[in-house]
């Protein structure tokens, strides 16, 4: 069972992607709760890849590659979560892949895998339209 609370996101990216990390999750969960003051819906928690085992039975999850560097940590786990073709196909076409439950019960994971934050953030203009 998955366990922490439901308004926070565990993100997994390199300490050195945390800044487009950021701008890419903003454009993705831009809503706001207008209470008395405006304020997100959900926490981001940024948290080193290879952290993951600490992690792994938290409900949201998502995991961020930007770019094809195996020797960022993000790109590695990337790799090392998705299935060969699921990965080339990510980076090549559609960077989201959404799983549920890979770890525990009542879990999403979100899996971002793109050739750059530019060719992400271009995919989020292009499947957020639809």
């Amino acid at each position: 069972m998955s366990k922490g609370a439901d308004d926070e996101l565990i993100v997994l990216a390199a300490i050195e992607d945390a800044d487009a990390a950021r701008e890419i999750l903003t454009k993705i969960f831009s809503d706001t709760l207008f209470t008395p003051s405006p304020e997100p819906y959900y926490k981001t928690k940024l948290i080193k890849p290879d952290d993951l085992k600490i992690m792994r039975h938290h409900p949201n999850l998502i995991a961020i590659s930007l770019n094809n560097d195996l020797t960022n940590p993000g790109t590695r786990l990337v790799k090392q979560i998705l299935p060969k073709d699921s990965y080339k196909n990510s980076k090549e076409n559609n960077p989201f892949i959404l799983t549920v439950e890979p770890y525990a019960k009542l879990q999403t994971m979100l899996v971002i895998n793109g050739k750059s934050t530019e060719s992400i953030l271009t995919a989020i203009n292009k499947h957020g339209n639809k």
